[in-house]
């Protein structure tokens, strides 16, 4: 089961972690492993009139822009809440289509897998960045 699951995870961007990483100074690679978010992108944007600088990064279906280590982490708990609540309402739609007449009982299977899997990564993860946060 773990080896499908590993084919239907998308990687979560190693490199792209691993700059964030240096930026934001908390570790969460254990975590965000395998939890079906992709980091894919990270900008580093400059204000021309004022000089400020903040971050963007892209992930799978959402981008997060933050300026340190605290926005990141209140925005980043934020998209894992909105993330949470998609899984909870695909799971109620899994349901009910599970209970239709013609069904492709692997598939529902599977996607209850996914969903069930990754929920449960990114809860962990919601978990961890509370943490961070300094919320108990």
């Amino acid at each position: 089961m773990n080896l499908i699951l590993e084919n239907m995870i998308p990687d979560y961007g190693e490199n792209t972690y691993k700059i964030l990483n240096k930026i934001i100074k908390i570790n969460f690679k254990a975590q965000i492993k395998d939890s079906g978010i992709e980091l894919k992108k990270l900008y580093k944007m400059t204000d021309l009139e004022s000089g400020k600088e903040d971050y963007l990064l892209v992930t799978n279906g959402n981008s997060i822009r933050f300026v340190d280590e605290p926005d990141f982490i209140q925005k980043f708990i934020m998209f894992l809440k909105s993330n949470i609540a998609d899984f909870n309402q695909q799971y109620k739609d899994l349901r009910e289509r599970a209970n239709e007449a013609v069904v492709d009982e692997t598939a529902i299977f599977m996607e209850d897998e996914y969903i069930g899997f990754c929920g449960n990564k990114q809860l962990t993860l919601l978990n961890k960045m509370r943490e961070f946060r300094g919320e108990k």
